[in-house]
């Protein structure tokens, strides 16, 4: 079985990175960053629908049998691509998301007794107003900074503009969606000791297993494990030292 992983660029890598963590060998895995047009959190829906049409195509070339959407922004727009003419079905951060507020005890509590959950992500994002689905109350901040830094190599940046963002929210906010896949890599142990975070790339692997045992993806079976791993990388836009800082998110260094 073959899982294909997009993003705008690095981001992505956190969820990527979670499965590589857990299943290692036993699927082969090709991931695209779209990095000539990151970030994706400014860009308008048409464009960001156009740029998904263009990545499915990818896949479709690259014969892959599951695509996990790991980008935020172009997840909440997933639904009004048609995905009919594609061989392969769609996991989205957005579903992810949508099925912890749904179905786990935490978010039960958050809801019962009225909670405050800081949301962090792109403008993008936000502008969706997808996490008026949660059933939470729900305080977004639009996150414009980082992406753009993470991009560009200045992960040190980023790191410091994570905190001042982390300082806005109120102080009773205890649990924090990471609301862009970029942001993974940004959390640090004293943010751990503080927050609660709601981050798709610790959720995405169960929700897979969870996805892929269903009725609509029972045909999909698990490959037969492999001594080496079977993974591509491929960027729309990319050089030695950005390629180099991919490796070091995924930690191959």
């Amino acid at each position: 079985m073959k899982l294909g992983f997009y993003d705008s660029g690095l981001g992505g890598l956190s969820i990527l990175k979670s499965f590589l963590d857990k299943y290692r060998t036993q699927y082969e895995y090709f991931y695209y960053g779209d990095s000539a047009r990151a970030p994706y959190g400014d860009k308008t829906p048409e464009e960001l629908i156009s740029y998904m049409k263009e990545i499915f195509q990818i896949m479709h070339e690259k014969e892959v049998d599951l695509v996990i959407s790991a980008c935020n922004t172009s997840s909440a727009l997933l639904d009004q691509v048609d995905l009919e003419d594609y061989f392969f079905q769609v996991i989205s951060l957005t579903e992810i998301v949508r099925d912890y507020f749904e179905n786990s005890v935490e978010a039960a509590v958050l809801s019962d007794f009225n909670l405050p959950v800081g949301l962090l992500a792109t403008q993008g994002s936000i502008n969706t107003a997808r996490y008026k689905e949660w059933g939470v109350n729900v305080q977004p901040i639009a996150c414009t900074k980082l992406v753009p830094l993470m991009e560009a190599g200045d992960m040190e940046a980023a790191k410091i503009e994570w905190q001042n963002y982390l300082q806005m929210l109120d102080t009773n906010v205890e649990y924090v969606v990471v609301g862009c896949t970029h942001y993974s890599f940004l959390i640090d142990e004293k943010q751990l000791s503080k927050y609660k975070f709601i981050d798709p790339a610790n959720l995405a692997t169960a929700y897979f297993e969870k996805s892929i045992y269903s009725d609509s993806l029972i045909s999909y079976k698990q490959s037969k494990d492999k001594k080496k791993l079977d993974l591509e990388i491929e960027f729309s836009k990319c050089d030695d030292e950005y390629f180099k800082l991919a490796e070091h998110l995924l930690s191959f260094v």
